[in-house]
Formats: C-alpha cells, sequence, structure tokens
C-alpha cells in the first residue's frame, strides 16, 4: 500500500487594485507527515494557515486601495499565527494557562 509522507500546499490570489495593477500573494507550504497523523486534519489546517497568510500579505496593499477598512487590516495583522496551524494556535492560546506565576519577593 502507498504512503502519503509529505504534502505541499500552494497558495495564491490575484488582487486587481486598479487597470493593469494587480498583487500576487502567495505562499507556498511543505508539510512531513508523521506516522499515525490524520491527513485530513493536517491538510485543513495548513490549508487555514495558507490563507490566513495570503491574507496578512494582501492587507496592506488591500488597505492602501480603499478595498478594506484599516479596522479590517489591522484584525488581520493582529489576530494571526502566521506559519503555525490550527493545532499550534491552540497550544499557543493555551500556554499562558500552564504556565505559573512567578513567585513575589
Amino acid at each position: 500500500m502507498a504512503k502519503i509522507r509529505e504534502i505541499e500546499i500552494s497558495y495564491t490570489r490575484v488582487i486587481q487594485l486598479a487597470p493593469f495593477h494587480d498583487v500576487r500573494p502567495g505562499v507556498r507550504i511543505v508539510v512531513e507527515i508523521e506516522e499515525g497523523e490524520d491527513i485530513d486534519k493536517v491538510m485543513r489546517e495548513h490549508w487555514a494557515m495558507a490563507r490566513n497568510n495570503v491574507a496578512h500579505a494582501a492587507a496592506p496593499a488591500l488597505k492602501a486601495y480603499k478595498l478594506i477598512n484599516a479596522k479590517v487590516a489591522k484584525e488581520r495583522h493582529e489576530n494571526l499565527y502566521l506559519g503555525l496551524s490550527e493545532t499550534a494556535k491552540k497550544i499557543a492560546d493555551n500556554l499562558d494557562a500552564h504556565l505559573k506565576p512567578e513567585p513575589k519577593l
């Protein structure tokens, strides 16, 4: 039986800003699959990561051309864990709960 050892995800958006002026933010991700990992879950997490990274990269150009408002651009910039899958985001979000407070002197 054939085994999937790695997956490659490429995601690019073409955004027309003005006549004859567009931007093409994109990302390419290669993921090694560990033994026993749910391939569907891994693919879904990394597709979401790719879309988030491209949205983040496009936000400054969209804001400059007034295609999105400043609030949306700021949210896209501040609320992304770029380069992290959904699982890694959950771990990062829960990390503070596991850290012990520093002792008071």
